[in-house]
């Protein structure tokens, strides 16, 4: 039996968004420990309160709320009894579910599907997001919002105004409770705004106009509900804005886009100032052939979409963290939200490989880096899981001697939560409940 080598080129992405997301189930089954680590404590509020799962929606963390984050960790939360690995083992399925929303997006944009997009899961699956995975699970930080993000750009992508506008909105109100999302909720909004007001976009004529309505208010909707009750919580308490010198937000941006790779300091400085770059000019370029084109492109506003949902987030990440050190960006917390650019350059170069074969050596210079960016950070995983994953098992330990949340931080030497006393009554809630770790 003959095997067609297109059809198998054109299945090797879906399959590799398969295979990476089995090897972090594997991941998570090796490294994740049944123990809340320190921002948990504080997400978990709603369930140690038993308040239920609308509670757990708006809930509010630093700047933002928990939304449908909330709503899942609290859902997983009762049927796995305060499991992290189960917690965990959900952002791995979200994660793959980004990764294939991407494949099929990048393939209803352009027209292309090729065994070069094999960097897409590459991307979104990267090891780089350990922190976010195994770490400290949190579904609304960033993980929701970017499957919520690349939904909500295949709507645009439709020729029906209701899914669209109509849908759109909706995926839009959603995000803005969800974490980070609220920079995904902005975004929308500018594109939507942008769009209606374009010549020929069909929000503009007779027929989308009660789309149009529709969308206007649930976004006005959602913002006034957002609104309710909401309070302005730095989760930096020493942030101070602005910062000097203004040249550590660039330095802080630099180091979210070159913790990609997992190189010597120098090293990573300088590859993410060149990301950096490289992403402006793009974003320029493509926005530029926006605002110039006399017709209509869904496509290309897509990918300013993404852009701006990237762009805002690290910059506002930058302004919030800086106080800590330029270096901070070197988080991986930050990556999952600074992807979305990269794959929106990702997508302008296959869609203009169709008329401009030249580019071919952009293509494979891509596919390379995200194979290096890959290989470098599975060694980063693995070097910052195993010591986390045996801290918290050595605390484990010493409660187990101690029975105290204090005593236990003092014999293992690795707090679980930066200020002991104030998790006494969790843990006893947990321990007294059977839940977790106390299973």
């Amino acid at each position: 039996m003959r095997i067609d080598a297109g059809l198998m080129s054109r299945w090797l992405p879906w399959l590799l968004t398969g295979a990476l997301g089995i090897a972090w189930l594997l991941f998570v089954d090796q490294f994740a420990v049944d123990i809340l680590f320190h921002d948990q404590w504080a997400l978990y509020e709603p369930m140690f309160n038993e308040a239920g799962a609308a509670e757990a929606f708006v809930f509010q963390h630093g700047p933002h709320r928990q939304g449908l984050g909330g709503v899942v960790t609290y859902w997983l939360a009762g049927l796995s009894g305060f499991s992290v690995v189960a917690e965990s083992s959900a952002i791995v399925v979200f994660l793959a579910l980004a990764s294939a929303l991407a494949l099929h997006l990048k393939r209803f944009a352009t027209g292309v599907a090729s065994a070069w997009d094999v960097c897409i899961p590459l991307l979104f699956l990267n090891p780089v997001q350990v922190e976010t995975i195994v770490d400290v699970p949190n579904l609304s930080h960033s993980v929701l919002p970017l499957v919520l993000m690349l939904a909500i750009a295949r709507c645009w992508l439709s020729s029906n105004v209701w899914i669209r506008v109509g849908c759109g909105s909706l995926l839009a109100a959603i995000s803005l409770f969800t974490g980070f999302g609220l920079f995904v909720y902005a975004s929308f909004v500018l594109l939507w705004l942008a769009s209606a007001f374009r010549k020929n976009d069909g929000v503009g004529r007779e027929r989308g106009k009660v789309a149009g309505a529709v969308g206007i208010a649930l976004l006005g909707i959602s913002a006034v509900v957002f609104a309710f009750g909401y309070e302005w919580q730095p989760s930096n308490s020493g942030m101070v804005f602005p910062h000097w010198p203004v040249t550590d937000y660039f330095v802080f941006i630099d180091h979210i886009y070159g913790r990609l790779f997992y190189f010597p300091k120098t090293a990573r400085f300088v590859v993410g100032f060149l990301i950096v770059v490289a992403l402006l000019i793009c974003a320029y370029r493509i926005g530029r052939a926006v605002w110039t084109s006399q017709v209509e492109s869904r496509f290309l506003e897509t990918l300013l979409f993404q852009f701006s949902t990237s762009i805002l987030f690290v910059w506002m990440a930058a302004i919030g963290r800086v106080s800590f050190g330029a270096d901070a960006g070197s988080s991986s917390r930050y990556t999952t939200l600074a992807i979305p650019a990269i794959f929106a350059v990702y997508c302008w170069i296959a869609k203009k490989l169709k008329s401009n074969g030249g580019l071919r050596w952009a293509q494979y210079g891509f596919v390379l880096a995200a194979v290096v960016s890959f290989v470098s950070s599975a060694f980063h995983a693995y070097d910052r899981s195993g010591p986390i994953r045996q801290g918290k098992l050595d605390w484990l330990d010493a409660y187990e001697e101690t029975g105290s949340v204090v005593e236990a931080t003092d014999v293992s030497g690795f707090p679980i939560f930066p200020e002991p006393p104030l998790i006494e009554e969790s843990v006893e809630y947990l321990e007294r409940n059977r839940l977790g770790a106390f299973h």
